[in-house]
């Protein structure tokens, strides 16, 4: 298994994702080595409009027609970069609070994150002291428990406060959260290696008008049993 920038479950995981959804339109904070990108282009291919953007600091070779690289401080996008169209994804990680902050209020405010756009943050996961010992040098390091520590401060920080505030920070919108990594871990156990991948959506109700409509129309609303699933 790669454990690397990206792990390759977790592109399997945002490949299957995007497959699903048909996320065309994706947008990364942090490109490093462009692996992501290939996972996201590949994804992507075949879905109408479908267009990967790449925003980091130092400069990500294009791989593909509808692969746009910007190389430049997250600080300074704005939604004309991302040719004013709404995003599907956008995957964090770029490990700076007030880059990633920006970026999801300009997107915001100009209409481009909307009710199903999924934000995906990188490295939410911890990380065992004995499998990356950098990680007794940094001062910003919070322990989890006993030998675990958290990989990257920025993202958990930027997944808790989507979660309770809103993008904006005045808490009218939430996001839910799936962690596709584990925190707690039991006595004797092993945690799997992992960066650590967490995916948000904005906090809602499935379209309760539609579900009534289909009230006395032979709809087993009662106690069951259980159902198929294939």
């Amino acid at each position: 298994m790669q454990i690397g920038p990206m792990q390759d479950d977790e592109m399997l995981l945002i490949y299957a994702f995007i497959r699903v959804t048909r996320s065309a339109r994706v947008l990364e904070l942090g490109g490093q080595l462009g692996g992501s990108a290939r996972n996201f282009l590949a994804a992507t291919r075949g879905l109408p409009g479908a267009t990967v953007y790449t925003v980091d600091l130092i400069r990500v070779r294009s791989q593909a027609a509808n692969h746009v690289t910007l190389k430049q401080d997250a600080t300074q996008l704005t939604a004309a970069d991302v040719h004013n169209l709404p995003i599907d994804l956008v995957l964090l990680d770029c490990h700076h609070y007030n880059a990633t902050i920006h970026t999801l209020r300009v997107l915001r405010s100009a209409g481009l994150i909307r009710a199903n756009t999924t934000l995906a943050l990188h490295d939410t996961g911890l990380h065992q002291v004995s499998r990356d010992p950098a990680h007794k040098r940094r001062p910003d390091v919070l322990r989890a428990q006993p030998g675990f520590v958290v990989h990257e401060l920025v993202e958990r920080l930027v997944v808790e406060d989507l979660r309770t505030v809103g993008i904006d920070g005045s808490g009218r919108e939430r996001w839910a959260a799936i962690h596709a990594h584990r925190d707690v871990v039991a006595e004797g156990d092993v945690l799997q290696f992992r960066h650590g991948l967490t995916l948000m959506q904005l906090d809602r109700a499935l379209d309760n008008e539609l579900l009534r409509s289909y009230t006395g129309i032979g709809v087993d609303t009662g106690p069951g049993t259980g159902g198929a699933s294939g």
